[in-house]
């Protein structure tokens, strides 16, 4: 999970501030949304997974981090896990 998605590059940022929607996945970030009641959704993996891509080979990373399940279990949010499959047809890696 990227600690800031905003230092991406500058037209990145533009887009995470004019849509005031993108936030990095923060402990801070997670709670106050959550004690807000707001709706959150997180796409794991980010960097490790695209460097773990090989092409026709279903693979993802996870990491031993649970602090997303301890955060909704407190707040009282109901979890949905989704996997997309096919995602390793879409794109080609050099060797």
């Amino acid at each position: 999970i990227a600690q800031n998605l905003r230092g991406w590059s500058g037209f990145f940022k533009v887009l995470c501030d004019v849509s005031g929607r993108l936030e990095s996945a923060t402990r801070q970030n997670l709670t106050r949304r959550m004690a807000e009641g707001r709706n959150v959704g997180i796409i794991p993996g980010g960097f490790e997974d695209a460097t773990l891509h090989v092409q026709g080979r279903e693979r993802t990373a996870m990491s031993d981090r649970k602090g997303l399940i301890k955060y909704a279990l407190q707040h009282g949010y109901a979890l949905t896990p989704i996997y997309t499959f096919g995602e390793s047809e879409t794109y080609a890696t050099f060797p």
